[in-house]
């Protein structure tokens, strides 16, 4: 905190790189933003003060006034101007609360605060030899003193040059004098040597026209070099977060770090690799009220360049991410080395040798050291690098536990639930139309558990489940959850989905199949399984906050659970709402007649046999080449390749030229019901 800046002024504009570097560890925090007014000086300013959340300015007002009495030794007083909701962005998080105070500083000033001296002149010749006007009124004072002594006062010309040269000469000599920076009256750089050595920025106006761009991003973006080229057919903005690529907005945020991705369309041989993100500053060019962004690509070590297909030598010799990049690749070194053994947490994390030859192929001779130099664990406990590791080693067992929780939520609830519940939000749940719900046992499971050993018996579910969830996963549907040889899942909820019916019946076919894989514990009895389906309105939510569970409850359920139990071994009973939902669509059904179930009396139910435009292998998510599985009603694109012998089950994938495959095989009945 100490180091942001010698003075209040400074500190306030350097904080937003701060929270830059925190959103790595708070990614999906999103940061406010500080700006000072350029006409700010070391003891007034006005702040300006962007929040994603309203009403929390206050807080900022306690910690300027904290930060003011404890770093700086000054007293605020913080004056609120204004407070306005500001659109940057027409995204769902685009609105600002902008908030502007006017901060007085008073109490003791450090050298960071004093204020700028007053000058005599400003001349062309001897620049550095310019004197102060408060040193030029004390020497003058000084010598009136001498001359009432006795010393005759000079009357001719070049007697008071003598006296000037004299009055200079102790005016530099003499005293604590002031500080102030001195420019040049000529500039030395031309435009060949900005492209050349920044060879990554470039420069905008305020209609957002590229006016100017540096040598390696004409190479690669070569229609960059056009005239009045938009900076966001170019670039797309990553940091700040949901704000548009406005002239405005860059005032905004002038002393944040900017990030901007480079546009895949435009990249002159785009392969699939990584994208190429610039960081940099934004720098306000007054003359022509434009700005120009002084970046570099965004990469941390020698694995972000081969992803994105770069070179070390792309970066110019000054920019400090070469150093980065090495010392990165030092620590990973040590760590592969440590203890006289490789650690395969270190190799994993290393790019596949020789990596010197294939990045520094672009730039000048670079000595990187593969194995570091041999140090006692004392030794290396004494420097600064020891208590790195340590830092790195605690953000790697950080990390690990993040993503053990992740799993561990992602195992009982689903994504978009867990994404809520880890970000600290509530899932308040609610009601849906339209979900098609799936049950299934296992017949005569209660004979299994009588005459088998429990270790059969749990090894076969395991089996059995084990392959269930995977074509959970195969045709995007959700497990709700296991009670003994019951298992049940649903589709359409929480995120609402397409062809819901399709994708659990698709699911159940699969089910079947693998069910005769699978060895049951009685020799004397195959394994058969029962299925029921059914589609209608359900009520879901998050129940509990020591171990939360996803339950969907409805009457759905209910209907669905007894078409399982009042179901065939070996058959998938469906209702007439859900076969009026896979009527036409490939499936081929049987009318079963009407059984009696309680709650609805009389109620006539389907057998689903198979889905004729697709194979066993696609249905079990086992064909070579298998891509996304892709439905008529679907709006995502419709990719995948049909394998296998013979089509029997599943909603067809579109084949590679984007063709539906013929049907072949199997009954003449392809849709409705038998």
């Amino acid at each position: 905190m100490k180091n942001l800046g010698r003075n209040m002024l400074e500190f306030l504009n350097n904080v937003d790189s701060m929270h830059f570097y925190g959103r790595e560890e708070f990614p999906n925090v999103n940061m406010p933003h500080l700006r000072c007014a350029p006409e700010s000086e070391k003891t007034a300013i006005t702040l300006h003060y962007y929040s994603y959340r309203q009403g929390l300015h206050p807080i900022v007002v306690g910690m300027v006034k904290a930060i003011a009495k404890s770093l700086y030794k000054q007293e605020a007083t913080v004056i609120l101007k204004s407070i306005t909701q500001e659109e940057v962005s027409q995204k769902p998080e685009g609105l600002r609360e902008h908030v502007i105070w006017t901060i007085t500083l008073k109490g003791e000033r450090g050298p960071g605060n004093m204020p700028p001296p007053t000058f005599v002149a400003q001349t062309k010749k001897n620049n550095e030899k310019q004197i102060l006007k408060e040193d030029v009124d004390r020497v003058r004072k000084r010598i009136e003193e001498i001359s009432k002594r006795g010393f005759v006062k000079a009357t001719n010309k070049g007697a008071i040059r003598a006296k000037w040269r004299v009055i200079a000469k102790l005016a530099v000599l003499g005293g604590k004098l002031s500080f102030s920076y001195m420019y040049p009256n000529a500039f030395y750089l031309n435009s060949y040597t900005i492209c050349n050595y920044f060879p990554y920025h470039f420069v905008f106006n305020e209609n957002m026209h590229i006016r100017e761009a540096g040598v390696e991003l004409q190479d690669l973006m070569p229609s960059i070099r056009n005239a009045n080229c938009l900076v966001d057919a170019y670039f797309e903005l990553v940091h700040p977060p949901n704000t548009d690529i406005t002239f405005e907005n860059v005032k905004r945020f002038v002393f944040t770090p900017f990030v901007f991705k480079c546009q895949r369309a435009q990249i002159k041989s785009w392969n699939g690799q990584e994208d190429i993100l610039l960081k940099g500053q934004m720098i306000y060019l007054k003359e022509h009220n434009s700005f120009l962004f002084m970046c570099s690509p965004w990469v941390k070590s020698f694995k972000d360049l081969e992803v994105r297909k770069m070179y070390f030598g792309d970066m110019p010799i000054h920019d400090v991410t070469r150093d980065m990049m090495l010392v990165e690749y030092d620590h990973q070194m040590r760590e592969l080395y440590k203890g006289g053994r490789p650690a395969a947490s270190a190799k994993r994390s290393l790019p596949p040798a020789p990596v010197e030859d294939r990045f520094l192929a672009r730039s000048g001779p670079v000595i990187i050291t593969k194995t570091p130099p041999t140090r006692t664990e004392s030794a290396f406990n004494e420097t600064p690098e020891y208590w790195k590791a340590q830092y790195d080693h605690a953000k790697v067992d950080l990390d690990n536990q993040r993503l053990k929780n992740d799993r561990l939520y992602g195992a009982f609830l689903p994504k978009t639930v867990a994404a809520l519940l880890r970000e600290g939000k509530q899932f308040t749940g609610g009601s849906y139309e339209k979900v098609t719900v799936l049950f299934s046992d296992v017949v005569a499971f209660a004979r299994m558990v009588t005459e088998c050993t429990a270790q059969d018996v749990v090894s076969m579910l395991t089996n059995l489940y084990r392959e269930y969830d995977r074509l959970c996963q195969v045709h995007d549907v959700y497990r709700v959850e296991t009670i003994g040889d019951a298992y049940m899942a649903v589709c359409g909820v929480p995120d609402k989905k397409p062809a819901r019916a399709q994708r659990v019946a698709n699911t159940a076919l699969g089910m079947m199949l693998v069910s005769e894989q699978v060895v049951s514990p009685l020799k004397d009895f195959p394994l058969h399984i029962r299925v029921g389906i059914h589609t209608g309105p359900v009520t879901c939510g998050v129940v509990g906050e020591t171990l939360p569970r996803f339950m969907v409850m409805g009457e759905t359920v209910n209907l669905a659970s007894r078409l399982e139990s009042h179901g065939v071994p070996g058959k998938i009973q469906i209702s007439p709402v859900t076969q009026g939902c896979l009527k036409e669509k490939g499936f081929v059904m049987e009318e079963r007649g009407a059984i009696n179930i309680r709650g609805k009396g009389d109620y006539v139910t389907y057998f689903l046999l198979r889905n004729e435009k697709v194979t066993d292998d696609e249905l079990l998510g086992r064909g070579p080449g298998q891509a996304t599985i892709a439905f008529e009603d679907d709006e995502r694109p419709r990719t995948g390749s049909r394998r296998g012998s013979r089509p029997v089950n599943r909603i067809h994938p579109l084949n590679g030229h984007g063709e539906s495959p013929p049907p072949s095989g199997g009954s003449k009945s392809s849709g409705g019901s038998k």
